[in-house]
């Protein structure tokens, strides 16, 4: 998700665009950073890309794969394309996705507290 998809529209400056693309990049550094730390010292928090993530009102973020969105030991609710809900630590799943469409295939989650 990016910022613009967080703010819900595009900024119409060039200095706002600038400013985003700034952010965006602070963003991918500290996550680069973070993966150099073991996966059991991270604090049990959500990452920066889901603290801008935008869900719809039953808390459902919608997902398009891609690397994890939060720490491995968040436990999270996902909806699978099948229609399959269910509830595990985030590191139990895998956010990536194929080329081709499969049945297990996360396309929603929402953190649980």
């Amino acid at each position: 998700m990016t910022f613009e998809d967080a703010l819900g529209y595009k900024p119409e400056t060039k200095a706002m665009q600038a400013r985003i693309a700034e952010l965006e990049a602070a963003v991918d550094q500290l996550e680069r950073c973070m993966a150099l730390i073991p996966e059991e010292m991270r604090p049990n928090t959500t990452n920066a890309r889901a603290l801008i993530a935008k869900p719809d009102p039953d808390g459902w973020i919608d997902w398009h794969g891609g690397e994890r969105p939060v720490w491995g030991d968040v436990m999270v609710e996902v909806m699978l394309r099948n229609g399959d809900i269910n509830i595990s630590r985030a590191r139990f799943w895998t956010w990536k996705r194929a080329s081709a469409e499969y049945s297990h295939d996360i396309i929603a989650y929402r953190v649980l507290p």
